[in-house]
């Protein structure tokens, strides 16, 4: 494990030397002498190329402790290399959180260091908390660990990727082609390498763009060349792209690593043949992306209503991957006030036809005086550009206006501390055999979901009417759902309220049970969210009218209840 508490990658071909030593800490002032405890020494590092450590190269070393240690300023670690001793300077420890307690050191090779034998750890090497320290059994050497600080070490091409692809099927007019080109040393450009890409039967040339360094392998990190290609209206490559060996070209410019020392630049076995995966057609043109989709990915976190300090999130999903630059904003009408959501990011969602949309999220945090008890809307040209843009890769402007695809009061997005819970939904339960009416004795249970976890007290009754008779369901029970309204992307709670009622052997309804908007009655009971905010409990557009599933006879009585 490292100082930041991570370890090496499982399976890591990294030699790692445990050697069992013994720790005894005795205090300044003299005293009683701790027994000696079991500790092991690991080196967790390794020579990036051949047998032996280079100049510039890091030495990482870890102490795992039998127990914690307080430490007192930094503890070191003495290093026997060749015939000179180095100083490994203190890293850093475990985590608290970690189950190991660790210390780690580091160690930088310098020119002069040559060791053919391997580093070798003296017994007196661990200074700790500044009193006395002993270790038992010397640390002979590691030939895995060998260091030659004269070393000349030449970068190599360790790996050659493309990064991103075409955004459908093949890359079109105007898209850019993006390759990664990595070495196995950290290394400098100056001037303008080129990457030749085989198109089909052209030679296209991709052009330097910049250096990017990756913390690999926890060394100081390699460098990779970035590429980019504009697909040319010509281009076509039914099998996909290759690069081949002899690819990269100087171009007038230097690759160098440590010293000055020029980089290999042959590309051996990371050549890349044709690859399916990264197609060309230029004939097809880029086109002005178009807006998919307007959607507000979660509801509030208590299912009723957002409160001041929650964030609102919003998707304006794409026919293709965008490019945006600045701030724009989309403008949300929570009650009265028009409020402004900022854009957080762009990224690709994949359908589930496989098609796929790049997402403009958009985030806006609710103030205190907030309010909408209607629910959020987002009008047509709510999304503005606030000095920024918004294009396709080949540099397209989006159109803005939402037209259709705007949203009226989203009665799932309320926004305020004190408003109140409505019907999501009603459902009545079936008869117990198919395609019969219910009959005498069978018990109709019927459910009313509301948002949020509600609290229900006393005996609320559902109205049922049965015929020309009207029937007093009871309430049963109230269930809590942390997932049960499922949105298009994500859960929020609910409550479930269940009613039960007995069907009467004078029950007559052919047409089906009805359940009119003002069905559901306190009865001298309460429904309320938990901050104390009475439910709405007409049932409005959820209320049902002779439901054919439905049909009740109470002249029929099967034996399992009771006739």
């Amino acid at each position: 494990m490292r100082a930041d508490g991570t370890g090496p990658a499982a399976g890591s071909d990294i030699p790692r030397m445990e050697v069992p030593v013994f720790l005894a800490v005795m205090p300044a002032s003299g005293g009683h002498v701790q027994a000696p405890e079991e500790h092991r020494v690991l080196i967790t590092s390794k020579p990036r190329i051949d047998d032996a450590y280079a100049a510039g190269e890091e030495i990482e070393l870890e102490v795992e402790l039998a127990v914690p240690k307080e430490l007192i300023g930094d503890p070191s670690l003495e290093l026997s290399i060749g015939d000179q001793s180095r100083q490994a300077d203190f890293s850093g420890r475990a985590p608290a959180w970690c189950t190991a307690s660790a210390l780690y050191f580091r160690y930088v090779v310098r020119p002069e260091d040559i060791d053919p034998d391997g580093i070798g750890i003296a017994a007196n090497a661990l200074t700790l908390n500044g009193g006395i320290v002993g270790l038992t059994g010397a640390v002979g050497t590691n030939v895995d660990h060998k260091v030659d600080g004269s070393a000349v070490q030449v970068p190599q091409v360790r790996r050659v990727a493309f990064l991103g692809g075409p955004w459908n099927v093949a890359y079109r007019a105007g898209d850019e082609i993006s390759v990664a080109v990595s070495f196995t040393l950290p290394i400098e450009v100056t001037g303008t390498p080129q990457l030749a890409l085989q198109v089909g039967s052209r030679t296209r040339e991709a052009s330097f763009r910049r250096l990017i360094r990756f913390d690999y392998r926890g060394d100081d990190g390699f460098t990779t060349l970035l590429f980019r290609y504009t697909v040319q209206s010509e281009d076509r490559d039914a099998d996909g792209i290759s690069i081949a060996a002899n690819a990269l070209a100087p171009n007038g410019a230097t690759i160098t690593g440590n010293g000055g020392v020029a980089a290999a630049l042959d590309l051996g076995a990371h050549a890349l043949d044709d690859n399916p995966r990264h197609k060309v057609n230029g004939a097809i043109v880029a086109q002005a992306p178009h807006l998919r989709r307007v959607d507000f990915p979660e509801g509030p976190p208590n299912g009723i209503a957002y409160r001041a300090g929650e964030e609102i999130e919003v998707m304006v999903s794409f026919s293709e991957q965008l490019e945006v630059t600045g701030e724009p904003q989309l403008a949300l009408q929570v009650g009265s006030r028009m409020r402004h959501a900022l854009f957080e990011r762009g990224y690709k969602l994949r359908n589930l036809d496989g098609t796929p949309d790049w997402v403009l999220l958009f985030k806006y945090t609710v103030e205190a005086d907030d309010w909408d008890a209607d629910g959020i809307g987002i009008p047509a040209n709510a999304l503005a550009l606030n000095g920024g843009t918004i294009s396709s890769r080949s540099g397209v402007a989006v159109a803005l206006d939402l037209g259709a695809l705007a949203i009226d009061d989203d009665p799932e997005q309320k926004v305020g501390a004190g408003v109140a819970p409505e019907v999501l939904r009603l459902w009545i339960s079936r008869p117990e055999i198919e395609d019969e009416p219910h009959g005498a004795g069978q018990e109709i249970s019927v459910g009313v979901k509301f948002p949020g976890h509600l609290r229900v007290t006393g005996k609320p009754q559902l109205a049922l009417q049965v015929g020309s008779r009207t029937r007093k369901a009871t309430f049963k029970y109230a269930q809590h759902d942390n997932g049960g309204q499922l949105g298009l992307y994500g859960n929020f709670p609910v409550t479930n309220i269940y009613f039960s009622y007995v069907v009467q052997a004078e029950d007559r309804d052919a047409d089906g049970i009805s359940v009119v908007g003002n069905a559901l009655s306190l009865n001298g009971g309460t429904i309320t969210s938990k901050d104390g905010v009475a439910a709405t409990i007409d049932l409005g557009v959820h209320a049902v009218h002779n439901d054919p599933m439905n049909k009740v006879d109470g002249s029929i009585c099967h034996p399992a209840y009771g006739c």
